[in-house]
């Protein structure tokens, strides 16, 4: 039994495209350059019982530049999956996927903060990862590094996994 339950995981791989890589936006005053960096993680293939959790293969840099806000005025960096993982026969939901966010560089003017958010994907919920007040410092602006994770389980079919994450800059 434990064999046969060992051979059905080999050669599992899951990837997780994360859309949005360089880009400017600008609406209500507001200008922003959003940067992703890598574009798409993955996940190894690895013993559930001795990993009930596995950590993606890279970690993300994520950076936003914002130009032209009041100092008053909210914006966040979200990001939602367009559907739980799949292979052409299985899924893994995609809420079994998580990060956590760690200012990497960066700072928002005195007064006011910007944060690194911890999230679990959803595919009906855009969730936050970076969110702030005002102006970020100019050049880098903030940037947070998200360290992925994927619960791990005996479940998943050996099969090749990929999901698209997309993460957009918004101010209400």
């Amino acid at each position: 039994m434990r064999n046969r339950i060992k051979n059905r995981m080999t050669g599992a791989m899951l990837g997780i495209a994360l859309l949005g890589s360089v880009c400017s936006v600008s609406f209500a005053g507001i200008g922003g350059s959003l940067t992703i960096s890598p574009t798409s993680i993955s996940f190894a293939d690895a013993n559930p019982t001795t990993n009930p959790s596995i950590t993606a293969n890279s970690t993300v840099l994520i950076g936003i530049a914002v130009a032209g806000a009041s100092s008053t005025q909210a914006w966040s960096v979200h990001g939602m999956a367009n559907g739980d993982l799949n292979s052409a026969t299985s899924s893994i939901p995609i809420s079994n996927v998580s990060w956590t966010g760690v200012q990497s560089s960066g700072n928002c003017p005195s007064g006011h903060t910007c944060i690194c958010d911890n999230g679990t994907m959803s595919k009906t919920t855009p969730v936050n990862l970076i969110n702030g007040v005002a102006n970020t410092q100019t050049g880098p602006g903030f940037q947070c590094t998200a360290t992925f994770s994927m619960v791990n389980s005996w479940s998943y079919d050996s099969a090749s996994y990929t999901q698209s994450f997309v993460i957009t800059f918004t101010s209400p």
